[in-house]
């Protein structure tokens, strides 16, 4: 179940992404370009260690990959909400991918 959501949040980050980047001129543009990729670096790396230091080697148990997944869920949520607050400061507009359903 988390990896759908992790999914969703994946996509919405990578939505809000472009269309900020769609806002920006150059140099800001530029600035966030770079602190995504060091953004997105550090995500990966502190996966790569969490994974290597605790799930590998059983260290966390059985629920290890479950709560690396939901740590790896709500940083990729964390950073949407980030983008989402500086659309929202350039321009009062926030639009998700996701609708649910009822």
């Amino acid at each position: 179940m988390e990896s759908k959501y992790t999914e969703i949040w994946d996509k919405e980050l990578n939505q809000i992404y472009k269309k900020l980047l769609s806002k920006l001129d150059r140099e800001p543009k530029e600035a966030l370009i770079e602190s995504q990729k060091e953004w997105l670096q550090y995500h990966l790396r502190e996966t790569e260690f969490v994974e290597k230091t605790f799930i590998n080697n059983s260290y966390l148990g059985t629920q290890g990959l479950v709560s690396l997944d939901t740590v790896i869920k709500e940083r990729i949520r964390e950073r949407t909400m980030q983008l989402f607050e500086y659309r929202y400061l350039l321009d009062g507009e926030v639009e998700f991918l996701y609708q649910s359903i009822k």
